[in-house]
This record gives structure tokens, C-alpha cells and sequence, in this order.
């Protein structure tokens, strides 16, 4: 069920209708693109909504939820910032039917008006249990715990908002010996900080980076940073001084730039890592390259970085091929490492980068990657043929044959069905150009996705004899209007596929196009094909 974390709603409806396990349904967790449409009333006794980068209407929740008398607990989590949130939090709640809760959660930055807190008691009065949970941006740190309290402490992590907060972690961190795991988030929004990492660390680290200095170094085993700013140019060198780099098993850099300074500094301190992850937006594969040639023990790579796709062939594949016979665990792609509906921009690789990898890191176990490869196009002397979708993804997935450990898989797919030119567009009176309504894409999509998932199977059941998780996963934005490019639609696709006793796979998949479903119903597939 984690699978279907970040879906668009209606494609969660559809899917979970295929589910058996009443308890699976019960705990299914929602996260909502739009608050429209957003359940099935008798699919659901449990619902998380989450207001974050949502588009309310409260006339449209409440037009498509008007019989939710089956759920009985309802948990709501506000988005990042306190505006425009109270009318959101007031359409949900109501929209529910009277007498029909037992349990209210909400995380809310706004404080919840009295008023609404008196007309949900009087509207649903078999509450059981009704908790307001006050978020606050930036929030300082409170208190501090004594010295006796922290002796046994080996997980800390640190949410640095403002001096103040640099200051009490700092103190914190400096009475916990025995410190293991060690995640900063850097939620800088204050005028001394400015968004500056380097500033906050000066903070927090005084007691090991100031001139003297006889303290001992952190010996972590993780470290976690995130959300690093721009002006992060000594953010590597406070760490080296402060931590015993040689000693560390794992460290995640994620929504960061300037890693590539980082990075630099941890290649020229020593660093023997059996964890890597790396989400950033910077033009750094040379120095990524060296930093995992430093790295010869690596188990597990994450790589979300879009400027990849400049070192098709280049040494930065040789660099993750050196790690053939210790690399276990394999993601690459723009956004592997973000909430499925953030995934949106994907990194291209030639398909014989693919081969070699394969061939050369047997052993992977987990797999994802990102598809279609690099569309190599012929120039205008050549003789290829022209380009086949389908001839390329089996190619890729005839690519990897060699991975006998491969355990789960997850592609990532454009359809090709989303082609500009499949799509109809009309023109308005002032030149603007829209995508048609009525143009079938559901059915193109889910043919599409079926052949890719059919085709995986038949290809790798043989080869790949421990694969028991597959994941197809298609998403395209697009422009929806040449005068507004920053307005997309968003496409999903899922399948979730369940070993059965007598050895079949189960194999559900339903695609529902957001502004299509109001009217018509797409078709739907059940089918299971010999594991």
C-alpha cells in the first residue's frame, strides 16, 4: 500500500477498490493533489489529508464528498505556511456528515478560530477525541534537557530556524557522547542567518571549529543535511574540523545545493561510506565522480541530479561501475528521492550506459531507474531508422538480464502516448493555445503501460528469479497553455502487484486523467500473468 503514497486521489479510489484486506483500506493513507474528489466513502474509515500545495474549493469537496458516513477518523495536516489555511480547514471538516466522527487530528499554523471549534462539536457529537496540534515555522527550541537526560541519547535531529536555535542545539549537542546519528535541517528564514548554512554551523560547532579547540571530534555513523542554502561555502570545512569524517557509514545530502563544495571537502578528508544519497540541484558530476572513486565499500546510491544527463557516457558511469562487486541498492533519476507527485523532470541515459552497468554491478539488488533513455538522434546524413518507443524500452529491459539478484524494480516511464502530437489543441481569440478536453488518452495510457508491465515480466521472470517487486510508474507535465507555462497537469500510473499462494502475480492497474473523470469512466484492467 506505501505505493500509492502521493497519487492523484481519483487513481487511489480506483486502485483501492482492487485491494482484499479490509485492514489495508482502513489504514490507506491519503495525499491529496486536490481536495476534490478525494474519496470513496465506503473504501475508507481512516483519512489523512494533506493541505500542502493544495487548490481548495470548498464548493467542489463538498459537491464530490457528500456521503463520507463510513469514515470515522479524520487527520489533517496543514501545509508550510499559515495563509489562506482556516477557510481549507473549515470546507473539509464540514463537508463530512454530521454525527459521523469519532476522532478529529489537526496540525494546523493557524490558530483554529473558536467559533469553528464550536460548530464541529455541535456538528459531529460523537467525538471521542478531538486534539489541535499548533505548528509554528522557525519554531525555537523551548527548553533544554539536562546533562543526565542526554547521556543515553545516540539519534538527535536538529531544526535550525534561528541563532537562538543554533545556540540551545549547540548545547545540546555538546553534552551527548555518544552520538551516532546526527540530521541537521536548515529552515533558515531569519535577517542574521539569511538563509546561510555556513553562519548556522559556525553557531552550532563553535566548541569544536574555534582556534584551541581540544574537544573531542563527533564520531557519527550517519549525517544527514538538509535544505542547505547557497552561501554554504565553509559548510565543509566546520564539518571536517568537527566530525570524524573517516568514521562515517552514511551520509545523505537531500533539497540541498552547494554539495559540491561539501563533497569536496569530504574527498580530500578520507571518507569510507557504505551509504550515499545525493538530491541537489548543482553542476557538480566531476566532483561527484571523484568523491565515489574515494568510495570503494558503497552498498547503497541514491542519485537525484538532473545535470547527470550531460555525462551520458562519461566517466561518472565508469565511477558507479567500479563499485560492481559491493553496490547492492541503485537509484537513479531527477526526483527519485522526493514524494512521487514532485517527480517531474527526468534524466536521460544512453542505453549502452545501461548495459555496461548492468554487466558490471551484477549483484544489484534494488533497482530504479528512469525511462526512456537518450532518443539518439540520427543526423540528417545518417541511415537509422527512426526512433521506436517500444523497441527501446525492451531493449532497456533486455538490458537487465544480468542483474540474477535484482529483488524489486521500479521504472519510471514517458508514455508515448503523450507526445505533442497525439494531442488536440484548439486556439483561443487571443492566440492561446489548449490542450482538448475530449481527446482519449486513458485508454492509450493504460495500453501502454500494460505492454511495459507484461513485457517486464516475460523478459525477467527467467533471468531474474528473486524479483518479487515490480513498479511502473508514468508521470509527464506539460505545458497546458503557451501564455501560463508555469500551469501543468499531471499524469500517474501505479501497479501494485501481489504474490498469490499458487504462485501468480496479481497485477492491478487503473489510470484516471484528472479532468476526465467527472465525465466519463476510463476503463479498467484485472488481469495476473504466470510469476
Amino acid at each position: 500500500m506505501s505505493a500509492l503514497l502521493g497519487l492523484p486521489a481519483e487513481l487511489k479510489q480506483e486502485i483501492v477498490g482492487y485491494v482484499s484486506s479490509a485492514s489495508d483500506r482502513r489504514a490507506l493513507l491519503l495525499v491529496c493533489s486536490e481536495l476534490h474528489a478525494t474519496t470513496a466513502p465506503e473504501l475508507y474509515r481512516s483519512i489523512t489529508i494533506s493541505l500542502e500545495r493544495l487548490d481548495f474549493c470548498p464548493d467542489s469537496f463538498v459537491s464530490y464528498n457528500k456521503n463520507l458516513a463510513h469514515t470515522k477518523y479524520l487527520e489533517i495536516e496543514a501545509g508550510r505556511s499559515p495563509s489562506d489555511e482556516s477557510e481549507a480547514l473549515e470546507g473539509v471538516i464540514l463537508a463530512f456528515p454530521r454525527d459521523s466522527l469519532r476522532r478529529i487530528d489537526i496540525k494546523t499554523f493557524a490558530r483554529l478560530p473558536l467559533d469553528l471549534t464550536q460548530r464541529i462539536h455541535m456538528r459531529q457529537r460523537n467525538l471521542r477525541n478531538y486534539w489541535v496540534h499548533r505548528r509554528s515555522p522557525g519554531a525555537s527550541i523551548k527548553g533544554l534537557p539536562q546533562a543526565d537526560e542526554l547521556q543515553n541519547v545516540v539519534v538527535l535531529t536538529l531544526v535550525l530556524g534561528n541563532p537562538a536555535d543554533c545556540e540551545r542545539s549547540r548545547h545540546v549537542l555538546r553534552q551527548i557522547p555518544g552520538l551516532q546519528d546526527l540530521s541537521i535541517v536548515f529552515t533558515l528564514g531569519g535577517s542574521v542567518l539569511q538563509n546561510d548554512a555556513g553562519a548556522a554551523l559556525s553557531i552550532l560547532l563553535a566548541d569544536w571549529i574555534h582556534p584551541g579547540s581540544t574537544r573531542p571530534k563527533l564520531t557519527l555513523k550517519r549525517l544527514n543535511l538538509r535544505l542547505m542554502g547557497d552561501h554554504c561555502h565553509v559548510i565543509g570545512s566546520f564539518l571536517a574540523r568537527s566530525i570524524e569524517i573517516t568514521n562515517l557509514a552514511t551520509l545523505e545530502l537531500t533539497e540541498c545545493s552547494g554539495a559540491d563544495v561539501l563533497l569536496t571537502e569530504f574527498s580530500q578528508a578520507g571518507i569510507g561510506l557504505s551509504k550515499f544519497v545525493l538530491d541537489s540541484t548543482d553542476d557538480s558530476s566531476a566532483i561527484l565522480e571523484d568523491f565515489l572513486r574515494r568510495n570503494d565499500d558503497l552498498r547503497e546510491l541514491w542519485i537525484s541530479q538532473g545535470e547527470l544527463a550531460e555525462e551520458r557516457g562519461g566517466t561518472f558511469w565508469q565511477a558507479i561501475r567500479r563499485h560492481g562487486t559491493s553496490l547492492r541498492i541503485l537509484f537513479l533519476g531527477e526526483g527519485l528521492l522526493c514524494h512521487p507527485d514532485q517527480i517531474g523532470v527526468f534524466v536521460e541515459y544512453r542505453l549502452k550506459d545501461i548495459q555496461d552497468l548492468c554487466t558490471q554491478c551484477p549483484q544489484l539488488e534494488q533497482f530504479a531507474l528512469t525511462l526512456p533513455l537518450e532518443r539518439e538522434d540520427p543526423d540528417a546524413n545518417s541511415t537509422k531508422q527512426p526512433y521506436d518507443y517500444t523497441d527501446h524500452v525492451e531493449s532497456v529491459i533486455e538490458a537487465l538480464k544480468p542483474l540474477k539478484s535484482l529483488v524489486s524494480l521500479r521504472l519510471l516511464v514517458y508514455p508515448q502516448c503523450l507526445d505533442e502530437e497525439l494531442f488536440m489543441r484548439e486556439e483561443d481569440e487571443d492566440g492561446t493555445m489548449h490542450i482538448c478536453e475530449d481527446v482519449e488518452l486513458v485508454p492509450l495510457l493504460g495500453t501502454q503501460m500494460q505492454m511495459i508491465a507484461n513485457l517486464a515480466f516475460s523478459t525477467l521472470r527467467e533471468s531474474c528469479p528473486h524479483l518479487v517487486a515490480l513498479q511502473i510508474d508514468a508521470l509527464e507535465s506539460w505545458e497546458r497553455s503557451v501564455t501560463t507555462s508555469e500551469e501543468v497537469e499531471r499524469f500517474g500510473y501505479m501497479r501494485d502487484i501481489e504474490t498469490d499462494a499458487d504462485g501468480y502475480s496479481k497485477m492491478v492497474g487503473r489510470l484516471i486523467e484528472q479532468h476526465m473523470l467527472k465525465d466519463e469512466e476510463p476503463n479498467s484492467e484485472i488481469f495476473r500473468t504466470k510469476w
